[in-house]
């Protein structure tokens, strides 16, 4: 028996398969023509599309680490400067205080001696008052007994009634 006999009796048809080749070759030229070349093409552009892609992920993940550092670097000169602004603020403020400090210890100061001085001012003038009510309460004192030539009761009982008036006064 011969092959083609053998797969005769399997239910193989040479002519079919041979009518199906050639179908499936002209299937396939037509297809290589006009699928396959577009097909490929746009498989082309995809991947070249996907290339640029990931070049620019590539490139936008430098930049951003290249701007995270420089982020970093601005972030750590804003601090440094921060401390200095702060540095030299709290000089500047320890400055202000001790010269608010000085100029009001140099006020107290002068107003405690100013106020010396008005209290001195104040004790000679009640002095110079004293004196002088003193005087005028001799002189009247003296007046009233010469113009009332009285025994020493009659002295007395005058003082007594001129104090008497002056503390009422």
């Amino acid at each position: 028996m011969s092959l083609l006999e053998t797969l005769g009796k399997i239910g193989f048809d040479w002519r079919m398969a041979l009518s199906n080749l050639a179908t499936f070759l002209i299937i396939f030229f037509i297809l290589k023509k006009y699928a396959f070349k577009p097909i490929n093409k746009v498989l082309k552009t995809r991947k070249e599309k996907i290339e640029k892609g990931l070049e620019h992920a590539k490139s936008a993940t430098e930049n951003f680490l290249k701007s995270e550092e420089d982020y970093n670097l601005k972030i750590e000169k804003a601090k440094k400067d921060s401390v200095k602004i702060v540095d030299t603020a709290k000089k500047r403020g320890d400055e202000i205080i001790k010269n608010y400090t000085k100029q009001a210890e140099e006020k107290t100061v002068k107003i405690i001696e100013d106020a010396r001085k008005e209290i001195n001012k104040e004790k000679e003038l009640a002095k110079k008052e004293i004196n002088q009510e003193a005087i005028s309460l001799g002189v009247f004192i003296t007046e009233k007994l010469l113009s009332e030539n009285i025994d020493s009761e009659k002295n007395r009982e005058i003082i007594n009634e001129f104090l008497n008036k002056k503390n009422e006064n």
